[in-house]
């Protein structure tokens, strides 16, 4: 094949160009070391409104970045827990600042690891975000470990939360451990993470798509521009160019999938916001194998409107016993 006298510059200006581009990237990686945490992976944790506002405050950027020795990427659920890891609760928020500790199971779990899981006994799997995972109490305050210790002996509450986890998430990281769990009840509570706007929704972000490899000279642009990205997405979000991160009929669908994973799927309305709610109910209304439960009918405390604090995730325990005994 040959080329026109017209086309032959334009063809040795773009492959100087990629030459000069492979330059780049192989002088960077052989001299600037990638940054600790690329911001951007994980701003999906706060959403386009929530990044953006950290990002403005040296505390709150802080509160970003140290998520970085809890979470890690994940191709397939976006982020993920860290396995092995054990953390300060002042490390993990130095906005919260309380005295409080995390560590992970070598599953990556803030859970006991599954070989230690007794075989034939009652399953039971938590799900979802913060609010379930129990950011800002102890493991053994958050109200999996709670619920628990209220059911009789036999019953295991698996801790499967993940700090900004939607259901879109929670359902494939479920997916991942359901045959060996085999979880005859599923717990998910439902908070504010579904709302938060975003490029593109969860689904379509966890959808498998072409893997490309990942590039030092991006990854070190992202972080150094972080402040002016969070500002523009910022200004995308208010011109409502931005979509929710699982947008109603995406939460009714996952509903319906999650449901398959257990015999039984009970929803905790934690501070989930006024669409979603009426979701929950018209779930609940229709369907006999979701239940909805209220956080606001345990009148438990929380530490900002949403996450129950150590008192209010035992309230929340001691209403979902009740419902499980029902």
């Amino acid at each position: 094949m040959s080329w026109s006298p017209r086309a032959r510059p334009w063809l040795l200006r773009l492959g100087g160009l990629v030459l000069a581009l492979a330059g780049l990237e192989l002088l960077l990686r052989a001299s600037v070391p990638e940054p600790d945490q690329d911001r951007q992976l994980l701003w999906r944790v706060f959403g386009a409104e929530g990044y953006a506002e950290r990002q403005r405050s040296l505390l709150g950027l802080a509160s970003v970045d140290a998520l970085a020795p809890l979470l890690q990427p994940d191709d397939a659920l976006l982020w993920q827990l860290r396995a092995g890891v054990s953390l300060t609760g002042e490390a993990l928020d130095p906005v919260l600042g309380r005295a409080w500790s995390v560590q992970t199971s070598p599953q990556g779990m803030r859970a006991r690891p599954l070989a230690e899981l007794p075989e034939g006994e009652r399953r039971i799997v938590a799900l979802g975000g913060s609010g379930t995972f129990g950011w800002g109490v102890e493991e053994e305050q958050a109200w999996p470990a709670r619920l628990e210790e209220s059911l009789d002996e036999g019953a295991q509450v698996l801790n499967l939360g993940v700090p900004g986890y939607t259901i879109a998430q929670s359902r494939r990281h479920l997916s991942r451990w359901a045959a060996e769990v085999q979880p005859e009840v599923v717990i998910l509570t439902v908070g504010d993470s579904e709302s938060r706007r975003a490029p593109r929704t969860d689904l379509r972000a966890l959808s498998p798509g072409l893997s490309l490899p990942r590039s030092h000279t991006l990854r070190l642009a992202r972080h150094a521009l972080a402040g002016p990205w969070a500002e523009g997405l910022l200004f995308a979000a208010r011109l409502r160019l931005l979509e929710s991160r699982v947008p109603v009929e995406d939460f009714e669908r996952e509903v319906r999938a999650l449901a398959l994973l257990a015999p039984r799927t009970i929803l905790v309305d934690l501070c989930a916001p006024t669409a979603w709610r009426a979701s929950l109910a018209e779930l609940a209304r229709v369907r006999r194998d979701v239940e909805v439960v209220r956080y606001g009918a345990a009148h438990g405390e929380t530490i900002d409107g949403c996450l129950p604090t150590a008192p209010g995730h035992a309230a929340l325990a001691a209403l979902l016993a009740s419902r499980l005994y029902e």
